[in-house]
């Protein structure tokens, strides 16, 4: 915010519209954190605020109390040259896949230790996880438990690699303490994938539980392990859930759908269509 500032008040002055894209996790850290007066400042008057869903709306309007000027932006999906074959078929290897940062906040260690409470009972899944380093203790947990051999660090992974990642995986875990709406579990339902996941920011506005996603609640490593192997358990209950959120993806975040959105706010405040009175 304090980077954005320096464009922010430079558009001002020369009396420019200023569009701020909202792509925030947490209200701690940004509405409500120790820099809450800044954001009052830039949210009042930015001539149109983009939030990626009602949740963050509605916390910025509580700031401003200027809805007109919030409007509701989806993060874009784009297609995947895996997807975009005519050949294309998933793989759906007997792999759980967790995809993002390695930090606490993003619940990966959540996910282990529910992995470390099923992972007797299905002997041939493993856990795959996409990111950076993980911590070292986790690492020693690991290695105590005896299912070492059954996890897989990627580091981090881009292009091809990811796709296929993602194509082969059988089911997506992020079990995050807060999240904006992370599009590690847009890519996962663009290609099929059943997601579990914690309904934080986003995404209980986006997505309903049982349907096209599964939930649980944010540290519960108990419950998630109950997801897991309720998936695990069920192809027919993995290809129901992924087959729900790819055709309910494909049609709320696409690219093609979402670029227009977007054209459409920048022309309705560009100097022109405003000093021609047009809408």
């Amino acid at each position: 915010a304090l980077r954005k500032t320096i464009f922010f008040l430079t558009s001002k002055l020369f009396f420019k519209p200023v569009i701020l894209h909202f792509h925030a996790f947490a209200v701690e850290t940004t509405t409500e954190g120790p820099f809450r007066l800044l954001y009052k400042f830039l949210f009042t008057y930015a001539d149109r605020v983009l939030v990626l869903s009602a949740y963050w709306q509605d916390a910025i309007v509580n700031v401003t109390n200027r809805k007109a000027s919030v409007e509701i932006l989806y993060n874009p999906l784009m297609e995947s040259s895996l997807t975009n074959r005519p050949e294309f078929v998933r793989a759906q290897k007997p792999y759980i896949l967790f995809a993002g940062n390695l930090i606490e906040r993003k619940g990966y260690i959540d996910l282990i230790r529910a992995f470390f409470k099923v992972a007797s009972k299905y002997p041939a899944w493993r856990l795959v996880i996409a990111g950076g380093i993980a911590s070292s203790g986790i690492i020693e947990e690991i290695v105590m438990s005896g299912y070492e051999s059954r996890f897989l660090f990627t580091g981090w992974v881009i292009g091809s690699v990811k796709e296929n990642l993602f194509n082969d995986a059988s089911i997506f875990c992020l079990p995050s303490y807060n999240e904006g709406l992370p599009m590690a579990v847009l890519d996962a339902m663009s290609f099929g994938v059943p997601v579990v996941t914690t309904p934080v920011g986003s995404m209980p506005d986006v997505f309903t539980d049982e349907e096209n996603i599964l939930f649980c609640p944010p540290g519960d490593v108990d419950r998630l392990a109950i997801q897991l192997s309720r998936l695990m358990e069920s192809s027919d209950l993995r290809r129901k859930i992924g087959e729900q959120a790819k055709d309910y993806t494909s049609k709320i975040f696409s690219i093609r759908q979402l670029s227009a959105q977007l054209s459409g706010i920048y022309e309705s405040l560009s100097p022109l269509t405003t000093h021609l009175g047009v809408d």
